[in-house]
């Protein structure tokens, strides 16, 4: 698609990529896609949000066993989610000296195909990495 590939090489030469967006579930693959996320930035001087999402169903499975007579709970499995992901993202950050300060993260729980739309709609992304 040729004007496609022209408007964006016309938005990177004004530099109206102001705000990116870069979704991570904290696979093998996301220090990778961060650290192109933050670098891809830093070249811009762009704030970088992160998003990830706990996935719903798996708050439903952890339920399911609870109800099983097992001892977990949905809230401390949340917790416990929430609290790795962004000791991983923290240290994504540090190795990739990526500003505090230019970094918005967010943390949903439900759908991530539905989370990541709604943030899309919600924010002001210029792109999505």
């Amino acid at each position: 698609m040729p004007g496609l590939d022209q408007a964006i090489k016309r938005n990177l030469m004004m530099n109206k990529f102001n705000h990116l967006l870069v979704t991570l579930a904290f696979s093998g693959y996301s220090e990778g896609i961060f650290n192109y996320a933050a670098d891809l930035a830093k070249r811009l001087h762009a704030d970088l949000t992160v998003l990830t999402v706990i996935n719903d169903r798996d708050i439903q499975a952890v339920s399911t066993i609870s109800s099983m007579g097992y001892e977990v709970d949905g809230e401390n499995y949340i917790d416990a989610i929430r609290q790795e992901r962004s000791d991983l993202l923290e240290t994504y950050r540090q190795a990739t000296d990526y500003p505090a300060e230019k970094l918005n993260v967010i943390f949903k729980i439900g759908n991530p195909i539905v989370e990541f739309l709604k943030i899309c709609a919600d924010k002001e992304i210029d792109m999505v990495v």
